[in-house]
């Protein structure tokens, strides 16, 4: 199984449960995932951390096709 670091400390993350994270396609259908919660055992650190797949962007709801092409629109709409 591969390991998790932690991008603040680089400690080795534990897993300690899971979330459902809903994100919104491409043709606008509603998509459920089920998202992994790990924190790091660090003292110093103790954060929290979710692992989001590929297609997602952190803190945005919409995959990440949909969200470049909105983004591809609005800018063409400003010169």
């Amino acid at each position: 199984m591969e390991k998790s670091v932690c991008p603040i400390c680089m400690g080795e993350l534990e897993i300690i449960g899971s979330r459902r994270r809903y994100s919104i396609e491409a043709t606008g259908s509603r998509q459920t995932l089920v998202v992994r919660r790990m924190r790091c055992p660090n003292n110093v650190c103790r954060k929290i951390h979710h692992e989001l797949p590929d297609i997602l962007v952190p803190y945005k709801y919409m995959q990440l096709r949909s969200w470049r092409r909105s983004s591809r629109r609005i800018l063409r709409r400003f010169p």
